[in-house]
């Protein structure tokens, strides 16, 4: 009975943490590049608000732009780690730093400008 009940706090514990990763700009920073790494692009494009889907689709990217992304994180070996370096919030916008260190040993750093649509963290994209 208590492992029954130590596995379920566990796995309820893991559903939280779960829950909060993709509910904070870096959350969903990181989780975009980790799906984007994966091939799951239908996943990493619905992480971007309506209005940088649009930008995207507007200029013949759509999906096929995270699917570009993909195939670049696997030349470089996949991700090896995200660390972010900043995240300041501003009311339903955010500025995220990060560092993306690859398989090959390579690092990227870069920044996203997550806005909060419907109550979620989303990506922005430009042209």
């Amino acid at each position: 009975m208590k492992k029954t009940c130590l596995f379920g706090m566990l796995v309820f514990g893991l559903v939280l943490s779960g829950c909060s990763l993709g509910n904070s700009p870096s959350g969903v920073v990181k989780k975009f590049y980790n799906y984007a790494a994966a091939g799951k692009v239908n996943d990493a494009f619905n992480m971007i608000s309506n209005e940088g889907q649009n930008v995207l689709n507007q200029y013949g990217g759509g999906v096929s732009s995270v699917a570009k992304l993909t195939e670049r994180i696997r030349s470089k070996g996949g991700i090896k780690s995200i660390k972010i370096t900043d995240e300041q919030i501003i009311g339903d916008t955010a500025t995220v730093k990060f560092i993306i260190k690859y398989g090959d040993g390579s690092t990227e750093q870069d920044d996203e400008k997550p806005i909060k649509q419907d109550g979620k963290w989303k990506l922005t994209a430009s042209k």
